[in-house]
């Protein structure tokens, strides 16, 4: 869960796991400033409650939490040895093609 504010706090918002917006609180004298300036205020108070949920989710995660240089580098060697597998696959076919297109 995160919380945020805009406008100096005249508009508070609340956003669930992974940024959702749950709640949002638009103080009723910031209804005279016009529909620009309190546009402004609710994105800054949704920014600032999706910015607090995730440097709390990273804080709770810790060290868990994913390193994604690491897990690109993994997924590239993968990606790289599944290439060799199926080229390999693909000339061991065309090697079988070839012995059935002798006989």
């Amino acid at each position: 869960m995160g919380r945020g504010a805009g406008g100096d706090g005249l508009v508070e918002a609340e956003v669930s796991a992974f940024g959702r917006l749950e709640s949002l609180v638009i103080d009723p004298s910031l209804l005279r400033a016009g529909t620009t300036a309190i546009a402004e205020y609710v994105v800054e108070a949704v920014r600032a409650a999706q910015d607090d949920e995730r440097t709390r989710r990273a804080e709770t995660l810790g060290a868990a939490a994913p390193d994604t240089a690491a897990l690109a580098r993994q997924l590239e060697r993968v990606s790289e040895e599944a290439f060799r597998g199926f080229d390999r696959m693909i000339s061991d076919l065309d090697a079988a093609t070839r012995r059935i297109d002798r006989r």
